[in-house]
């Protein structure tokens, strides 16, 4: 993991999870506390790994699953992960940190200015489901 961004990274990245958390007041877990603490986990792993990347974790506007979100000043964009992202998910996680840190998007020739004149911002969405 550390070789997949280590000396690859150009500017400090921000990894804000919004999760829902526990109260320890409650009997039970809240609906989904488990998860959030798995991306909650997961992000202070990596900032611990790795000095460029800044966490912040929330409950501003939690649901039951938890969001990461992926952002730098070297960047236009954001990047969100719905869920803790796992196996190739993960990998793609690492490839985000890495990408916003340099603004290097890797894509063809052309496409960047394509996109950058765009009249208004784009919301796209990629869905995943491991096999």
């Amino acid at each position: 993991m550390v070789a997949q961004l280590e000396g690859r990274m150009d500017a400090p990245v921000d990894l804000t999870v919004v999760a829902r958390r526990s109260s320890p007041l409650l009997l039970a877990p809240a609906e989904g506390a488990e998860e959030a603490a798995r991306a909650e986990r997961l992000a202070q792993e990596l900032a611990a790994l790795e000095p460029r990347i800044r966490v912040t974790v929330t409950a501003d506007g939690a649901g039951d699953v938890p969001v990461l979100t992926v952002a730098s000043r070297a960047s236009a964009g954001t990047v969100r992960f719905v869920g803790v992202p796992r196996v190739n998910l993960f990998r793609a996680l690492l490839e985000a940190v890495r990408r916003a840190s340099t603004g290097d998007y890797g894509l063809a020739g052309g496409w960047s200015e394509a996109l950058a004149a765009l009249p208004r911002p784009v919301h796209a969405r990629v869905f995943a489901t491991p096999t």
